[in-house]
């Protein structure tokens, strides 16, 4: 927002989170006056996530506190490029998006997430109420018993799930629980189990753009997320879904 002169801080660290760098940003955060801070790491313990969390729950407005995880990725023989993860933000972040689809302050791509969440959850409540339609990249459905989720996105001509961990869980210890069974999943998932963090991706192509298209992809996609909650919590020994 160009209106918004509010400072930020990013702390980059090329290695796991260490106590280091937390005491660097508490120490840049009172020098620089910043108010909304950026931790970017390879990955982040428990004890710093817990860290980022008591923060923003504990900080008033202006303040914001995020964890990032960043890794490499190369697709076929494309460029290498960097993916970003979110792993911990202000617990009232998505109601701040949604504030800001009302007030048109969100891209083309946001507000069309918002809206076709809203139309999704509206036409599939098991989903979840409208306060889960947010602007994000993703929504998960959680496998019961499991530290796995389900995550479905919608991006330009596409709506997508695949499988990663939940909140907290490294990329590597959701390969080691699905390695085991990758046979089984494979088959009955129709997807290949890939590589972290989007294992067991599937997508539906579609003219997102357009909401006489909304219908049928929200139709695939809720179809498509209890076929792989109920495989991988059968799979996984939680028991069948119910």
């Amino acid at each position: 927002n160009p209106k918004d002169d509010r400072k930020v801080l990013i702390e980059n660290q090329l290695e796991k989170s260490d106590h280091t760098h937390l005491g660097q940003i508490l120490t840049y955060l009172a020098g620089l006056e910043a108010s909304t801070i950026v931790w970017v790491a390879k990955d982040f313990s428990d004890a710093h996530l817990s860290a980022v969390s008591w923060l923003n729950e504990n900080t008033k407005e202006p303040f914001s506190f995020f964890a990032v995880k960043v890794k490499a990725v190369r697709i076929g023989e494309s460029p290498i490029a960097p993916v970003f993860e979110v792993v911990e933000r202000p617990n009232d972040w998505d109601r701040r998006l949604q504030e800001q689809v009302r007030r048109g302050q969100l891209t083309p791509l946001g507000q069309m997430r918002r809206l076709f969440g809203l139309e999704f959850v509206k036409a599939h409540p098991s989903e979840g109420g409208e306060e889960t339609a947010t602007a994000g990249s993703s929504r998960w459905q959680p496998v019961p018993g499991t530290s796995l989720v389900v995550a479905q996105y919608l991006a330009a001509g596409e709506v997508g799930v695949f499988v990663r961990g939940g909140k907290g869980t490294a990329a590597e210890d959701v390969q080691s629980l699905l390695l085991p069974h990758r046979q089984r999943l494979e088959a009955g998932l129709g997807a290949p189990m890939g590589a972290e963090p989007y294992f067991f991706s599937s997508k539906a192509t579609g003219q997102t753009a357009d909401q006489s298209a909304w219908q049928g992809l929200a139709k695939w996609l809720h179809e498509q997320t209890r076929r792989y909650v109920s495989l991988l919590q059968e799979t996984l020994g939680a028991g069948p879904a119910t």
